[in-house]
């Protein structure tokens, strides 16, 4: 009875975490991609080409996050944005 009782407590936390992973991979697409953007806004300047390049992935990442997981990650105010704006 009781190891019955633990594997189903077990299954139940890892259940819970498969239901939050899908919001992690949108955490942390957004995170390398925001801190990928900020060494190279630093190196070559907000206004330069790879900048702007990677200003666009930054971009596809939240789009792809929006339309998949309705939200997207904000890696400087650790926090999730449900609108579009």
């Amino acid at each position: 009875m009781r190891a019955t009782l633990l594997g189903g407590i077990a299954v139940l936390l890892l259940l819970g975490g498969a239901q939050a992973e899908p919001w992690n991979d949108c955490r942390e697409r957004i995170e390398h991609a925001t801190a990928r953007l900020d060494r190279i806004a630093g190196r070559y300047g907000q206004h330069s080409r790879v900048a702007r390049d990677a200003r666009a992935v930054l971009e596809r990442n939240r789009a792809w996050c929006r339309s998949h997981r309705h939200g997207w990650w904000d890696a400087h105010e650790h926090r999730w944005h449900t609108v579009h704006w």
